[in-house]
């Protein structure tokens, strides 16, 4: 499994305490479930940068494992989307964020992860992850856009659409859509 372990920062207000505690991730965890004896079950991935102005990490997703299962893809706070992996520094992959993450099951392509990445004002980005690589090779004039799955050489994906059969705005979400296929890069060897 992969984690985040978190802090508990101060309250600077007693009428703060009857809401929710505030937590500060600072870094990122990796667990292998039954693992044999004597092999190390928990591996410190990396601790999460302090981006911006702020002093405080920001708030951090784990998204979804690479391929190989030697590291995490995270979802950091206005800070786009990043890889921590064993035994590497944490890497910032590309700007943006991983829309849908409880919707959104990244798809194996050969040695990397087709992840879909909103780019803001209404566009997505698809990228393939490998490590603490990214390699942009597509574009989505909608938010509203899923991946389905891929044949090899096509992607399948879900768009949301309005009646005139243009993009959705963010807003509301789309009560139809169709299935559009794009073509995919050959994955490096």
């Amino acid at each position: 499994i992969g984690f985040v372990t978190s802090t508990e920062a101060e309250s600077h207000s007693p009428d703060d305490e009857w809401l929710y505690r505030l937590t500060v991730c600072d870094s990122v965890w990796m667990a292998r479930i039954g693992q044999a004896s004597g092999t190390e079950a928990t591996i410190h991935l990396g601790n999460i940068p302090n981006t911006g102005d702020s002093e405080i990490p920001p708030h951090t997703l784990p998204v979804t494992f690479g391929v190989k299962s030697q590291g995490v893809y995270c979802h950091v706070y206005r800070s786009g989307i990043w890889y921590f992996g064993q035994g590497d520094d944490p890497a910032r992959l590309v700007d943006g964020r991983w829309p849908g993450m409880e919707a959104q099951t990244p798809l194996v392509y050969g040695n990397s992860i087709v992840a879909l990445i909103d780019s803001g004002e209404n566009k997505s980005e698809f990228y393939l992850f490998d490590g603490g690589n990214a390699t942009k090779f597509g574009e989505s004039d909608s938010f509203w856009t899923w991946i389905i799955a891929h044949t090899g050489e096509k992607l399948i994906l879900y768009r949301g659409v309005t009646e005139s059969d243009a993009p959705v705005e963010y807003w509301p979400y789309p009560e139809n859509g169709r299935l559009d296929v794009y073509n995919m890069i050959k994955p490096q060897d």
